[in-house]
């Protein structure tokens, strides 16, 4: 037997010790995740300071035995930019992008995906705005990844109603009043998403098993109308089996899927329609098997995968069709005319320049003016005055009224195309309507029935400045673009006040490129209720620090527009006092609205953010730092041909990020 000396029995106790030491001793390399939470995070975050209640020190020991949940926050965290807080150290872009790519490894290894919320709607503005128009290209390729993406209702109860040949789907496209009826009236189509961003992102709305069953109703409905008053009245009795039917096929086909109906299809909707026929009358049988032409997938959604016969380093170009499609549906809520489609075959041998001059004439048209429109409503929110309920004057309260005028001052300027962005938040020139006949009606006609003497009101104009008709003029109180107007002030208030947080959020997020987080849960959001106060002064409540941190961004250029009052009305006394219309901006101060939005529409970035949305709009995504040549080429395009939104979106239609698809398109991922 071995004998141990006491030197031998030291000699494996302090072996035994550094193994044991070595094993627990944490990875303190400077790619490893230990070393950025140690160097970032556990100074807020550990178990004396938790800030957030929230304790990192364990992550620092362990990272692969810290709950999922938390990783996923911690990595929603850094990925956002919004941990380290910006008055602390910050880690370089390497540092942040090899911290993610570790969390993401250790989050999928317990089963969950990670989803980049960057790609989500309503958080574009947390890619890097400087990477993308200031800093050096590593990457000089775009690409959307490939997708399916669901139409509108817009679109789809445009596409139905015109091959149909009469309007079954009834659409609103702005809201009316006093019952708001914008949007599509059908429970089928249910297409909601966050507020204050672009509705129409591919990816986001899905169609489930309820809104299926509700289309096989809508799908008989259009069938019906289709054969009994509509483009195929004459063939509603038709027998089965008839030759007619594969040119009918075709032909509608072609109007609803831009081809002609292969074999197997036109087989198997033949053979449906013998089949109720065998039991049912022939109207009934013809009925069905058009409505059946309706349940394709391709009626619901449009499939952006690109020609895999051609893939080079990943990408692939969009086939003809799919380019006609996307093309069609960026300019036209219907989709590509009959004569797009056939332009654009060849396109792959074209060259920008070429495919331009192919696409501008489109761009021309009044189609491509209303999505440009529908486009600013998006944008600028006006259409929500609609919405706005007031208790006082609400017989003669007309926001409908003022939402129309707002959109002849922004069509105005659209198809002025020059300098597109300074005058929709600077130009003096506003559309208003005439009085009638306000010399001649009894004044109970004008203030109740007609509305039009307070309608003027809350453009200050007096009795004797009303003319008979509409007219574009300069105001007496002076105002300055969208944000000036009536439908926009209207629609950021409420029924007792205005809302000069959310017109601050509104600068924030749509003009300066800003993020706002949202409010926590616990925060109790309400104000004082003493009349005496001014709204201003109300708002003192929000530079405790706990909520100044987000409202510094928001109030300073919100509050500016308490120029006007609730109605849109210019005010020169709140409360019988002087108005406060002071702010700031870039940390200098405004005297008021004017001068703010003289400033804003002066500033780049200002004119490269609203570029920003203008490609998420048209494009049904958000931009990616992949996406900075066509932004850059966007940016160029609008300042060399004198502010021209057309020319910048021509550039954004013959892009990489608009042509190349890569990948496979992602299953929905709306949550996790």
């Amino acid at each position: 037997m071995m004998k141990l000396t006491f030197n031998t029995l030291i000699g494996i106790s302090v072996i035994l010790f550094s193994v044991c030491a070595t094993a627990q001793e944490p990875d303190t390399s400077t790619d490893s995740p230990q070393f950025f939470v140690q160097t970032f995070c556990v100074d807020c975050h550990n178990e004396q300071e938790q800030n957030g209640e929230i304790d990192l020190q364990p992550f620092s020991q362990a990272p692969a035995k810290v709950d999922t949940q938390q990783l996923l926050s911690v990595y929603d965290q850094i990925n956002l930019g919004q941990m380290p807080p910006v008055d602390a150290d910050q880690p370089t872009v390497a540092e942040r992008a090899k911290m993610l790519g570790s969390l993401e490894r250790l989050i999928q290894g317990s089963g969950v995906v990670v989803v980049d919320k960057r790609l989500h709607p309503g958080y574009g503005n947390y890619v890097d705005h400087d990477s993308l128009f200031e800093a050096d290209l590593n990457d000089p390729s775009s690409a959307t990844t490939a997708r399916i993406w669901r139409y509108s209702p817009e679109s789809f109860s445009a596409r139905v109603n015109r091959i149909v040949g009469r309007d079954v789907i009834k659409f609103v496209p702005v809201a009316t009043f006093p019952v708001p009826q914008k949007g599509l009236k059908h429970p089928a189509f249910p297409y909601k998403g966050p507020a204050h961003t672009a509705k129409d992102y591919a990816q986001i709305h899905d169609f489930g098993l309820t809104e299926t069953e509700l289309l096989i109703g809508l799908a008989e409905e259009l069938a019906e109308a289709q054969l009994s008053s509509g483009s195929l009245r004459e063939y509603q009795s038709l027998a089965a089996g008839d030759a007619q039917w594969n040119k009918i096929l075709d032909e509608h086909f072609q109007k609803l899927y831009s081809r002609n109906a292969n074999d197997a299809e036109k087989q198997s909707l033949f053979d449906l329609q013998q089949k109720v026929a065998a039991v049912a009358p022939i109207e009934r049988a013809n009925q069905t098997m058009i409505a059946a032409t309706y349940m394709r997938p391709e009626s619901l959604f449009r499939f952006e995968i690109g020609d895999q016969s051609s893939v080079a380093s990943g990408r692939a170009v969009l086939t003809p069709l799919e380019y006609a499609y996307a093309v069609g549906f960026a300019l036209n809520r219907t989709g590509p005319t009959s004569e797009l489609v056939q332009a654009l075959e060849g396109y792959k041998e074209k060259d920008k320049s070429e495919l331009k001059e192919l696409i501008r004439p489109y761009l021309l048209t009044d189609a491509a003016h209303q999505r440009m429109m529908r486009f600013m409503d998006e944008y600028f929110e006006y259409g929500n005055a609609a919405y706005v309920f007031k208790d006082r004057h609400h017989r003669r309260y007309r926001p409908g009224w003022m939402i129309e005028d707002v959109e002849k001052f922004v069509a105005r300027i659209i198809q002025e195309d020059r300098d597109v962005l300074k005058q929709l938040l600077t130009s003096r020139e506003y559309n208003v309507r005439g009085a009638f006949n306000t010399n001649f009606a009894p004044k109970w006609f004008q203030d109740e029935t007609n509305g039009h003497l307070f309608y003027h009101e809350c453009y200050n104009l007096a009795k004797e400045d009303i003319g008979k008709d509409p007219e574009w003029r300069v105001l007496p109180q002076e105002r300055a673009g969208v944000l000036c107007h009536p439908a926009w002030l209207i629609a950021f208030s409420d029924n007792t006040r205005n809302h000069a947080i959310q017109r601050g959020r509104w600068i924030q997020t749509k003009l300066l490129g800003g993020v706002i987080p949202d409010t926590p849960v616990e925060v109790d959001a309400r104000f004082p209720e003493d009349p005496a106060l001014t709204l201003r002064e109300k708002m003192k409540v929000v530079r405790q620090e706990d909520c100044w941190g987000c409202h510094q961004r928001m109030d300073p250029l919100g509050l500016p527009f308490e120029q006007f009052d609730l109605w849109g009305r210019h005010r020169t006394q709140e409360l019988d006092r002087p108005v406060n219309t002071t702010g700031v901006l870039h940390g200098e101060p405004v005297k008021d609205p004017i001068e703010l939005l003289d400033r804003l529409a002066d500033s780049k970035r200002v004119h490269q953010v609203f570029l920003r949305h203008t490609f998420r709009f048209f494009c049904g995504r958000n931009e990616t730092l992949a996406d900075a040549p066509t932004l850059r080429d966007m940016e160029a395009a609008y300042h060399e041909n004198e502010g021209s939104l057309n020319e910048s979106l021509l550039e954004l239609l013959v892009s990489d990020s608009f042509i190349q698809r890569q990948g496979s398109p992602p299953k929905n991922e709306s949550s996790r």
